[in-house]
């Protein structure tokens, strides 16, 4: 439950958070409908999907935020229940790697346009409280422990590639991390915080998939684990984490500058969590619910909202404007069949959403999404001797570009 002494500040209606000025600020997102932490969140179009949690009434959980109506609803439950699991999305999917359940090594996939789960290949290396990060349209599932309650950490990092689903094995961590999280900055991932034998850190651990190698940035401003990052606007902004040793949890906010190789503090949050889950939306990083006791399993139904400036945002794995994809071409394969192509223009997207519009009707309905990479896909099941308007955009978590140009054609009709 949200504090009473939290309860006096304006619980933000998000259509009627005030103007960004060239300073951040914190507001209040609608709560959310249970308490919770230790799980994970992701955007997909728009919209944050927070799954699994502490405590068994929440580890099945599947909750969605539309930040144009502030309203959450409930998506269908995760098959099998996880919490400390690492959450990514690629194009239309969640993905939810591993963390504490049945089988720590799972990969569970939710599929947004479908609306149901599927499983993906196992990770190898069984893990959970792991750092996901998403390069090129592929999961990084880096450092992790067997078990939250051991102290030990694990410096395994392997790529799953929702492609072909299959994973492999990259360049390891410099050092064993556990309950760290990551983000991705240019083509390259930064790995934040953790611990290990439950010693609070502060390194920066840089990844550059060129050379498959590591290096070392700037030490966090103040040890975390248990904490949130996110990359926004070419920069890293990590809140919260807590402290076993201390025994004490954070609501310090921390950016991290890769030019200057330098973390300052800025203005706090109003809340201290750890196990905090949280997802860029335009210009806003949405943190959501976490703990505000060292080791606590029992979480808050808090939605804290940090505004960056206005043009700050973009949000996910890169930053700026994505790059629409051109040159959509569309060609009629049969009686219900079509194939479409395009070039792919962007570097950061993490898929590509296709879209289509029957003749007669006003509105275009997506129709199928891709990982990033992909040029091109194959529509079947289409009405034969019908005509049908395509378009393309590219996607990144909390973006979106422009469409490609759009192509009519009439399939063929049918024998």
């Amino acid at each position: 439950m949200i504090p009473r002494s939290l309860l006096v500040a304006l619980v933000v209606v998000l259509a009627g958070l005030p103007a960004h000025g060239q300073e951040i600020s914190w507001s209040f997102g609608p709560p959310m409908p249970i308490a919770n932490s230790e799980f994970g969140a992701a955007a997909i179009d728009g919209k944050i999907y927070a799954v699994g949690g502490f405590l068994e009434r929440n580890e099945h959980a599947l909750l969605i935020l539309d930040p144009r109506t502030a309203i959450w609803s409930r998506g269908p439950d995760l098959p099998e229940g996880t919490h400390h699991a690492g959450v990514a999305a690629v194009g239309s999917k969640l993905y939810v790697i591993s963390g504490t359940s049945i089988e720590n090594t799972m990969v569970q996939i939710f599929d947004s346009a479908s609306g149901e789960w599927s499983r993906g290949a196992d990770m190898p290396t069984a893990r959970t409280a792991l750092a996901t990060a998403v390069l090129g349209g592929r999961i990084h599932a880096i450092g992790g422990t067997g078990d939250i309650f051991s102290g030990s950490a694990k410096t395994a990092h392997e790529v799953y590639d929702p492609a072909t689903d299959s994973w492999e094995s990259r360049a390891p961590l410099p050092f064993r991390s556990e309950h760290v999280l990551a983000a991705v900055i240019d083509g390259k991932i930064y790995v934040v915080g953790g611990r290990d034998n439950l010693v609070t850190r502060t390194r920066t651990q840089i990844y550059d998939p060129a050379t498959d190698s590591w290096s070392a940035g700037a030490p966090l401003a103040v040890a975390a684990s248990g904490h949130a990052v996110e990359a926004v606007g070419g920069k890293l902004y990590a809140l919260g984490g807590e402290n076993l040793v201390s025994g004490t949890v954070s609501n310090q906010l921390q950016r991290y500058d890769p030019a200057a190789n330098e973390w300052t503090l800025l203005e706090p949050a109003p809340q201290r969590v750890h196990g905090v889950a949280s997802a860029v939306i335009g210009d806003r990083i949405f943190f959501l619910g976490g703990a505000s006791i060292a080791g606590s399993a029992f979480g808050s139904n808090i939605v804290q909202i940090l505004n960056l400036p206005a043009g700050e945002g973009g949000g996910g794995p890169g930053d700026g404007q994505l790059e629409a994809p051109k040159k959509l071409k569309v060609k009629v394969r049969g009686a219900g069949r079509v194939r479409l192509k395009w070039r792919d223009r962007s570097k950061d997207e993490t898929g590509f959403q296709v879209q289509m519009r029957r003749a007669g009707k006003k509105k275009f309905k997506r129709v199928a999404s891709v990982s990033a990479n992909i040029k091109k896909v194959v529509l079947t099941g289409l009405k034969p001797g019908t005509t049908y308007t395509f378009r393309v955009r590219a996607l990144a978590p909390g973006r979106k570009s422009d469409f490609t140009n759009e192509v009519t054609v009439t399939t063929e009709p049918a024998n």
